[in-house]
């Protein structure tokens, strides 16, 4: 976020993203984490893929990724 702010470009966390959108679909606040252990580690990489290709129009940001993004490689072709 500090490097986003030096350089004048906008921040995103994508895990913020995750559990934003699990709280709009499931009406229900928990952490990335929490989602793995009460719904499973599928749920957190479909909705991690929603997220990225959300992201589809932005430029000037610097996006943070959380360590699974980049191992779908339908994710990093996006990202690209």
């Amino acid at each position: 976020m500090k490097v986003a702010h030096k350089l004048h470009m906008h921040y995103v966390d994508t895990d913020q993203m995750i559990e934003d959108l699990f709280t709009t679909r499931f009406h229900k606040t928990l952490s990335c984490k929490q989602i793995v252990q009460q719904h499973g580690l599928h749920l957190v990489k479909e909705l991690e893929t929603q997220v990225i290709y959300s992201l589809e129009h932005v430029k000037n940001t610097i996006i943070a990724l959380g360590g699974r993004a980049v191992l779908h490689e339908g994710n990093v072709q996006h990202l690209k």
